[in-house]
């Protein structure tokens, strides 16, 4: 199997766990502070990473901006990464309690455009089965969320937020992406883990949410479960960046709210009406037009270089 191939089963299979983890965390968050659960979600699975994260790394030959990397690059690696982590964590829980559901999930994907966008900074443009399936994925996470007309109303701090956690979760995605060769992925991820719940921990303390006792217990089950989404969800998605660009894994990963309407439909009882199947069915569309343009060769440098001794305005045949 080839490794892009075999990187795009994984994605969706991290998606599918993530997917499969929203029941828990709705049910978990009726209980407790959101951001605080986030805490303690993610310092347990940092815990549970730690005892692989300190056996000694093999060799990563992987230059970083035409260097090796240091002895320490995966801390401050993980702390950049994990700070995005942190920043997309908060912000969209802080930001949901003052918008609409509906569209805090269409907002909240938008992450799918923010990583192109990214990509095009640095100098690598998208092909078009890209841009085709960036077209599908955001249409069909509108007709997804669902957002009605009140909610699709006027924009206010809370989508603000929502927006900002979309950005930190697209910019989250291409750094992954850059690290990835060029870390050990156990120490990466745990430095991430740890900063995310520290820094959640510390918003919890600062907004007087911290939770008793009883919530603690009573939503332990769904923080066992969070152990096993969270770190494989992010050591799967940084092993899997290793073989795809981030373009493409933003759109596997679209594919997580699908997973978490369906499993909504199976076991919470909800309805998915025929728009949100449509919707569905688009960003299912979107997320194979992106392996598409990674069997065509990925993206393109925006100002390519000449070949050497050609002239740059050398006729066409």
């Amino acid at each position: 199997m080839k490794p892009q191939l075999k990187a795009v089963f994984i994605l969706l299979a991290v998606a599918l766990v993530c997917g499969a983890s929203y029941p828990t965390v709705r049910w978990a968050v009726a209980i407790m502070d959101p951001i605080a659960f986030s805490s303690i979600k993610f310092l347990m699975s940092a815990a549970v990473l730690l005892p692989f994260a300190l056996r000694k790394p093999g060799p990563l030959p992987k230059k970083f901006w035409g260097k090796p990397p240091g002895r320490f690059f995966w801390l401050w690696a993980g702390l950049f990464a994990g700070l995005l982590l942190a920043l997309e964590t908060v912000f969209l829980y802080v930001g949901m309690v003052s918008t609409a559901s509906g569209k805090a999930a269409f907002i909240a994907n938008m992450n799918v455009l923010v990583v192109p966008l990214i990509a095009i900074a640095i100098g690598r443009m998208p092909g078009r089965p890209i841009w085709l399936g960036l077209v599908l994925g955001v249409v069909g996470v509108w007709l997804l969320s669902s957002p009605t007309d009140d909610e699709a109303g006027a924009l206010n701090i809370g989508d603000a937020l929502v927006f900002g956690c979309a950005c930190f979760r697209g910019l989250h995605i291409v750094m992954n992406g850059r690290f990835a060769n060029r870390v050990n992925l156990y120490r990466f991820v745990t430095a991430q883990l740890v900063v995310t719940g520290l820094a959640c921990g510390i918003v919890t303390l600062v907004r007087g949410t911290l939770p008793s006792a009883e919530a603690f217990w009573l939503t332990l089950p769904s923080s066992l479960f969070g152990i096993f989404s969270v770190s494989f969800a992010i050591m799967a998605q940084t092993a899997a960046q290793r073989s795809v660009r981030a373009t493409e894994a933003s759109l596997t990963l679209l594919l997580e709210a699908v997973f978490a309407a369906i499993i909504g439909v199976i076991f919470l009882n909800e309805v998915m009406t025929a728009v949100m199947w449509l919707g569905a069915v688009m960003m299912v569309a979107g997320a194979a037009m992106g392996q598409i343009h990674e069997e065509r060769g990925g993206e393109r440098r925006a100002n390519p270089a000449p070949a050497a001794g050609k002239s740059e305005t050398a006729k066409r045949p």
